[in-house]
């Protein structure tokens, strides 16, 4: 119980003090408010005779984002984001091509160490096309082992949290170098969004207190339809109603007006940066095959540097390539978190938008290269 007060009292104080430490401190701007909450995370879920339930700090990461996702959407430009819509379009056919091409080349390696091989070909299309939630789908459609379920989740935390970290620290850096920077149009977009007057008042707390109670209903709306239509909780479906109710509200003046939504939203954020960031557990994935993650390293790698070396041949800039890449391997949920990173908030709506098309087009790509490569070796 104690710890788990301690986990609350982190996750929520954790935001305020690392924005606090970006403005007063020079020294802590290197350290972006998004690093610093998920290394607090990391910190406290790793430190000897700390007891963090691994429940509680999932149900912060999965309540903080669902809550984020219209706050940041409210204030959207979509009018902004059409003019963006070919260049990130590409971009992400960029990315699923990559994994299809890398994973098609990888399944020969793969068969020599194991007899599921189709299957785990398929479950990596799946996940690097439309996140964790579709390589879980793609695994139980194909009746994998739970040997191999297991160990191909904990793999995905491993690759998938070292990626993360890149993404943001020197991930934006290392691709501009390579792909450039963003054009002159989107930047001026981007700039325009972050001019916003400060939150101040009693009257514009009461504004953000409005905003946050229309992003709750919005979820429960959301949650309800999955409900209505699938008897259950569909993640997909709950996505896809939370981004159009964000897009509605960005079309109502009454909601779009609203002072202190995207400060809002880059607050839960960040509670979700501690949250991801407490169930980072190292030790507790020393256990995980070997041939496992290296696999799963050597088509994430593979994949990322082909959709790079697309992104260069279409003209792609660093930005765009670097959130349509977060859509792809992490689904909606991290496009907010690195588009924050970036500083381009612009990116939230397109980005979400393609890890929606990841969420549905993966099921099929990752089922389809499964039965493709079993055909092919039959």
């Amino acid at each position: 119980m104690l710890w788990t007060l301690v986990l609350v009292v982190v996750a929520l104080g954790m935001p305020a003090l690392a924005r606090y430490l970006e403005k007063r401190h020079r020294a802590f701007e290197v350290f972006h408010p998004v690093l610093l909450c998920y290394a607090a995370g990391i910190i406290l879920a790793n430190t000897p005779g700390v007891s963090v339930d691994e429940a509680v700090a999932r149900a912060i990461s999965e309540a903080a984002i669902p809550l984020a996702i219209p706050l940041l959407l409210f204030s959207s430009d979509v009018r902004g984001w059409l003019k963006q819509g070919r260049p990130v379009l590409v971009s992400f056919g960029c990315a699923v091509v990559s994994v299809m091409v890398v994973v098609a080349l990888a399944s020969g390696w793969m068969a020599g160490w194991s007899e599921e091989s189709e299957k785990i070909a398929g479950m990596m299309v799946g996940v690097y096309t439309g996140g964790t939630p579709n390589m879980l789908s793609v695994g139980r459609a194909l009746e994998v082992s739970q040997e191999v379920f297991v160990a191909m989740n904990a793999a995905d935390v491993v690759v998938g949290g070292a990626y993360l970290l890149f993404l943001l620290s020197v991930g934006q850096a290392v691709f501009r170098a390579w792909l450039g920077d963003a054009p002159e149009d989107a930047v001026a977009l981007a700039s325009g969004d972050e001019n916003e007057a400060p939150v101040k008042g009693r009257g514009a707390w009461r504004e953000v207190v409005l905003g946050v109670g229309v992003s709750v209903g919005v979820v429960v709306l959301s949650a309800g339809f999955s409900w209505l239509v699938t008897g259950g909780i569909s993640v997909a479906l709950v996505m896809l109603g939370i981004t159009t109710g964000g897009i509605a509200g960005s079309l109502w003046p009454r909601v779009r007006d609203l002072r202190g939504t995207y400060e809002a939203g880059e607050y839960l954020i960040l509670v979700f940066c501690v949250g991801i960031g407490a169930l980072t557990r190292p030790a507790a994935l020393m256990g995980v095959g070997a041939e496992v993650v290296m696999a799963m390293g050597v088509v994430m790698l593979g994949s990322v540097a082909l959709h790079a070396l697309l992104a260069k041949v279409m003209r792609v800039d660093a930005d765009t390539f670097l959130i349509t890449s977060t859509a792809a391997i992490y689904g909606p949920p991290f496009v907010p978190l690195v588009a924050e990173r970036l500083g381009r908030r612009s990116l939230i709506l397109p980005g979400v938008a393609m890890g929606l098309l990841g969420f549905a087009l993966g099921n099929y790509l990752g089922v389809g290269m499964a039965y493709a490569l079993g055909w092919l070796g039959a």
